[in-house]
């Protein structure tokens, strides 16, 4: 349903804008008193979310703050959801802002089955490369027990996590995880690492690759002639 994303909200807003011309002509906002009083509502929110956007924008301007960005921004998902629902909820007086007032009911209930189904429980968007750093330190906590390894080269995306995961289980003998910049040792029994990034790095040092992540390009790689044996580990 990914095709749906970008279209849902612009439908939304044009039933909105269609909504607002329909019942400013028939006189649903004047002539009934709880239109009145969700008009009052409806425009203090837009108050809100114009001043929002401004302040953003001044302090962008002139202190050089970021913007809001993803999930910085998202206070402005209930606050035009807010001000949408209830453009879609005034009393409709004409046959036009009726069947509107229903097209706008059937657009929120395709967003509602959308985000539902849109539901990730592993993990963030913003944190898609870390997808995967549970189940890294799975294999690397079977390699530790296994084989005794604990001299891990680890590149900077995974070294906090792998170190959260490491004091966590407080089972495996390995040291704390350090950041090496800005490249990593040669003669390492693992390496974690992005597969596509250290493409390189793993051919020149003839690493074979053990586990390969499921959402990103994170790879657990070996010696090729070291204590643990080449072949695939499932976490």
């Amino acid at each position: 349903m990914n095709f749906l994303g970008p279209w849902l909200p612009r439908f939304l807003s044009i039933l909105c804008l269609c909504q607002l011309v329909a019942t400013g002509l028939d006189g649903s906002w004047v002539q009934d008193a709880r239109a009145r009083w969700l008009g009052r509502f409806a425009f203090s929110l837009v108050g809100i979310a114009t001043l929002s956007v401004m302040m953003s924008w001044l302090a962008f301007r002139f202190y050089k703050l970021p913007l809001p960005l993803g999930r910085t921004g998202i206070f402005l998902v209930p606050l035009c959801t807010l001000i949408a629902g209830i453009i879609a909820a005034v009393p409709a007086r004409s046959v036009v802002s009726r069947w509107l007032s229903r097209g706008l009911m059937a657009v929120f209930a395709c967003l509602a089955l959308y985000s539902v189904l849109c539901l990730r429980l592993s993990y963030f968007k913003e944190y898609e490369w870390d997808a995967d750093v549970k189940d890294v330190y799975s294999v690397m906590a079977r390699l530790n027990h296994a084989y005794g390894v604990t001299d891990a080269g680890v590149t900077g995306l995974y070294v906090t996590a792998l170190n959260y995961y490491r004091v966590l289980s407080a089972r495996e003998t390995f040291p704390k995880f350090e950041l090496e910049t800005p490249e990593l040792s040669v003669g390492r029994s693992i390496y974690v690492m992005d597969g596509v990034l250290w493409r390189e790095f793993i051919d020149k040092e003839k690493l074979v690759v053990v586990y390969r992540g499921k959402f990103s390009d994170v790879v657990v790689a070996v010696k090729p002639h070291g204590p643990i044996p080449p072949t695939m580990i499932e976490p």
